[in-house]
């Protein structure tokens, strides 16, 4: 599923998580950022895999601080190509 309204992405997310293995977010959104959804999001289902993407800089340091449970190598800087994510997603989400 894709979403261009994060607030209605954490609706269905909140109503239906059982449905989703990963979500897949950008920092900067309208209404809400993506480090709030991505805590929002683990507070309904601690178990989802979260992965950010960003054009701005964001170190490990502030990642660790904001999103404890996203490690470096889930922050994908813009521009990204497809393998690159196809390659995330195959690492966070098991066959």
């Amino acid at each position: 599923m894709t979403f261009s309204d994060p607030l209605l992405a954490l609706k269905e997310f909140t109503l239906n998580h059982s449905d989703y293995q990963l979500i897949l977010t950008d920092i900067r959104m309208p209404a809400i950022s993506g480090m709030e959804l991505a805590k929002k999001a683990k507070e309904v289902d601690a178990d989802v895999r979260i992965v950010i993407m960003t054009a701005f800089e964001l170190n490990a340091y502030e990642l660790a601080q904001d999103l404890p449970f996203v490690k470096a190598e889930d922050l994908m800087k813009k521009p990204i190509m497809l393998s690159n994510i196809c390659k995330v997603i195959d690492r966070k989400v098991p066959s």
